[in-house]
């Protein structure tokens, strides 16, 4: 209980200087992990800036946690969207759901406006298919 109430007043660079240290990640490491400068790391840590969704993943491979968990638990994931939503009604959808990927498709698009077609493609990429010819 105590830890839901700290991962819900967490910012984002609370939360990953805490998974950070505890797993004895040196911040040059993580910053070279995620593709940045160690300056930027260190803004992230600080607030006084945030990753690109690109940056996800690996940010959060390498502190062993899920992007939705890294994004969730700093309390910066809004509710699903309508186009989310929307998305899992179709075939793709439907699998990428039963993969468990609907938390990741949701927080990979938190900085950029979701779509059921942005939805699609990323599942594709996630689920390793072929787009089939426009």
């Amino acid at each position: 209980m105590a830890e839901q109430q700290r991962d819900q007043s967490e910012t984002f660079g609370q939360l990953l200087r805490r998974l950070r240290l505890a797993s004895g990640i040196h911040p040059r490491e993580l910053a070279r992990i995620a593709g940045v400068e160690v300056a930027t790391f260190g803004a992230w840590e600080r607030d006084e800036e945030t990753p690109r969704a690109g940056h996800l993943p690996s940010l959060a491979n390498a502190l062993a946690v899920s992007v939705f968990d890294l994004l969730k638990r700093s309390g910066s994931l809004p509710p699903p969207s309508e186009a989310l939503l929307e998305f899992l009604k179709t075939p793709i959808g439907q699998v990428a759901e039963a993969n468990g990927l609907a938390p990741t498709l949701q927080a990979l698009t938190t900085l950029r406006p979701p779509t059921v077609r942005l939805y699609t493609e990323l599942a594709h990429v996630l689920l390793d298919v072929t787009l089939p010819s426009a």
